[in-house]
């Protein structure tokens, strides 16, 4: 009975977790006056996600990761706060240059995934999770050609 509700208590911790951070996520944008971009994962991410994880304890954590239960969590959030959310296909973000819509090519180093890599065209070192955020925007419907450049989408107009 005390590992059932142990369990129970788990759980309601996290859900907790998962709410009040799509709260702070929320509130930033709204603030802000910008709209939430989000990748749209297929329902079985964390499966193909450990394939090649051999670590047994980072498997199991990759594999209870929330992923799905925060994107609820966070759309659920911005219709109450009326924030526009984005969903978009996160395939090949992380591989395509933002800039010359060139292959990015990730050396290993022997150890874990290689996170910088290098454009194919402009010999720039990209790391991987900015060259996603960057190719995500570009999906939504970004105009900005420039990294960090000026845009029409980061800021919604007034009214």
């Amino acid at each position: 009975m005390k590992r059932k509700l142990r369990k129970l208590r788990e759980r309601d911790k996290k859900a907790d977790v998962r709410r009040k951070l799509a709260k702070l996520i929320v509130k930033e944008a709204f603030e802000s006056r910008s709209a939430i971009i989000l990748e749209d994962l297929p329902r079985n991410t964390p499966k193909h996600m450990v394939k090649s994880v051999k670590d047994k304890q980072l498997r199991l954590r990759i594999y209870r990761s929330a992923f799905s239960s925060m994107k609820n969590a966070i759309v659920e959030k911005a219709r109450e706060f009326g924030v526009p959310v984005i969903l978009v296909n996160p395939s090949y973000t992380s591989t395509v240059c933002p800039v010359h819509e060139t292959k990015i090519i990730y050396q290993p180093d022997g150890g874990n995934a290689p996170s910088v890599g290098v454009c194919e065209r402009g010999k720039e070192r990209w790391h991987r999770d900015v060259v996603a955020l960057y190719n995500l925007m570009k999906r939504a419907g970004d105009g900005s050609q420039m990294p960090l450049g000026s845009s029409p989408m980061t800021h919604l107009p007034s009214g």
